[in-house]
Order: structure tokens, then sequence, then C-alpha cells
């Protein structure tokens, strides 16, 4: 529901131009591939279940900590960050879901959480912009990380 806000609070907020997103987008990416090298150290020692439902409730860092940036540098520090914890969740929830599908039925298993997530993202990419409209950019921004957070409570709780 966030990334369609995103790029909203950063020009009409932050006043970002292009370049600075830019180099966001290229802090973030960096630190996405730096975050990747590592993700085998931290999950063989954590686990995929730990991992996703740590990251996942981490990214809440992402939405939290963009509403109370007033400069360009604090978005730079997130973006880095939130890159980071992008690349632990995207490795590890991967992971984790191909050890809980039966193997002898993943075509399947993987064909419905494929449609999940194209309805998901459809949904919450209408909802997320209508949700911040009503409640403001900020606030926005804070109900969505604090659902980060129970969604990864969630994981970790129930798997």
């Amino acid at each position: 529901m966030s990334a369609p806000v995103y790029p909203i609070f950063n020009v009409r907020v932050l006043n970002l131009n292009d370049n600075n997103l830019g180099t966001g987008t290229a802090l973030y990416y960096l630190s996405v591939l730096i975050g990747s090298t590592q993700f085998r150290k931290v999950a063989h020692r954590y686990g995929n279940k730990i991992v996703t439902g740590w990251s996942v409730a981490g990214m809440a860092i992402y939405p939290f900590m963009l509403a109370v940036a007033h400069t360009v540098w604090n978005y730079y520090v997130l973006s880095f960050l939130g890159g980071f914890l992008f690349a632990m969740v995207n490795g590890a929830y991967i992971n984790y879901m191909l050890e809980k599908i039966p193997s002898d039925d993943r075509p399947s298993h993987l064909a419905w959480y494929s449609i999940v997530l194209n309805v998901a993202i459809l949904s919450s990419s209408l909802m997320g912009p209508a949700i911040a409209e009503m409640t403001g950019l900020v606030n926005a921004l804070i109900v969505f990380g604090v659902l980060r957070i129970l969604a990864g409570m969630a994981i970790l709780k129930w798997g």
C-alpha cells in the first residue's frame, strides 16, 4: 500500500528533484546488492522464517522514517537501509515459501501464490493512495508502518 505513496511524499513534502530521486534509487539498489551477498549467512544462522518475519517487520522502518524525514540526506540514509531490508525479505520469503509448499504440488501452489500476489499488489496500489488522501501522507505512512510490523509479527507467530 505504501509504494504508490512514497513518490508523492518525496516530491510534495521533501521537495526532491530528479537527481535526488535517482541517487536515492541507486543507494537503495546498491544496498540490495550488498545485502544479497550477505543473505546466505543471515538465513543460515537464523532460518528463513525468522529472517522473513523480522525483515517484514523491519521494513516498517522505511515508512516511519520517511514520515519524519526533512532533508535529502534522511532520504539517502533511508534508501540505503531500505534496500538492505528488502534484500533480506526478498530472499527469505521465497525460500520460506518453498520450504512450506509440498514438493509434489509446487506448480499449483505457485500459480495460486502468483494470482493472490498480483491481486494484493493491484488492490493495495489502489488502497494506499486512497488511505493517504483520507488521512494525510504522514499519517498514512505511519499506518503502513504499523501494518508491516503486524504482518512481520504474524509471520513469526503463525508462519
